[in-house]
């Protein structure tokens, strides 16, 4: 038996170094204890490996996440949040009924078109500068900035009228102008429409003045006779002016001495076109087998 002991202690002792067993123990020792415990939850919670986190004033580590949270659930903190699900969400502005703005906007429009009182408030009429068996046509001024007008009257039984787009009855007079200058007050041959009032007895058209003018056929009485160069140039802008008006799909129909006007204000003359009461719309490559007038 006692032989059997001293082999069971050399076994012991050759197999177990003391080291080695003290080693491993105080491996386990280390790894068991509080602290041990506490980095091995921390390393097991941990997804990965991460740097080394910063250190705070009190030589503890800084936990970014747990400050957060405290920040987050602290009494302001909780206090911001109340306040963000309490508040209402953002209000958008109420859909605005456009028709109604629309229709609104129209009826504004057509109550100005046919108030004798707006266009005695917007203009001033002065002297008379023709009349024909369409209407009469008066110089006056915008009242705002005293532009020079043009203000036509035509009696209502003269007005041919055309149905627009939405229906309504407007007079085809108004129509072509819009038409026929549509862009700058100024900018093409065709005078511009700047206002229009449909009244009970007359229908009042405001147009743009050109200064200083004379219609062609003066220009050319008070000329013995028109130089070569400048006869060139007043017959090229009339070929523009009427191919203008057909690429606008307008027949102006009247284009005489009278209608044609001859700006003087520079060395070289201007034409522009007025009076399109006997004007129509048209289509390209159409033949006209009548002409309006008397």
């Amino acid at each position: 038996f006692s032989i059997l002991c001293v082999l069971t202690v050399l076994n012991v002792v050759f197999l177990f170094p003391p080291r080695t067993f003290y080693a491993t123990s105080r491996k386990r020792k280390l790894q068991y204890s509080p602290e041990g415990v506490t980095a091995g939850k921390r390393k097991k919670l941990s997804p990965c490996s991460s740097p080394p986190q910063p250190v705070g004033s009190d030589n503890e580590p800084f936990n970014a996440t747990s400050r957060k949270r405290k920040l987050q659930y602290s009494p302001e903190g909780v206090t911001a949040q109340k306040r963000r699900r309490l508040s209402p969400p953002s209000s958008t502005p109420h859909p605005v009924d456009t028709d109604n703005e629309d229709s609104r906007e129209k009826e504004e429009a057509q109550d100005e078109t046919s108030n004798p009182n707006q266009f005695e408030v917007k203009y001033e009429k002065q002297g008379l500068l023709g009349e024909g068996g369409y209407g009469s046509v008066y110089a006056g001024f915008r009242v705002a900035d005293r532009f020079p007008v043009a203000i036509k009257y035509i009696p209502q039984s003269k007005v041919l009228r055309q149905t627009d787009n939405e229906g309504k009855q407007i007079p085809t007079e108004v129509l072509i102008m819009q038409k026929a200058a549509d862009g700058e007050v100024g900018s093409t041959a065709a005078v511009s429409l700047l206002d229009h009032y449909d009244q009970e007895d007359d229908l009042i058209l405001v147009m743009e003045r050109p200064t200083p003018v004379e219609c062609l056929f003066d220009y050319r009485v008070k000329k013995p006779m028109l130089e070569e160069d400048e006869t060139k140039i007043i017959l090229k802008q009339l070929v523009k002016a009427a191919k203008e008006l057909e690429d606008r799909e307008i027949f102006h129909q009247d284009i005489k001495m009278e209608n044609i006007l001859v700006e003087t204000s520079s060395t070289v003359p201007r034409v522009r076109l007025i009076d399109f009461g006997l004007s129509s719309f048209t289509k390209r490559d159409i033949m006209h087998t009548f002409v309006w007038g008397e």
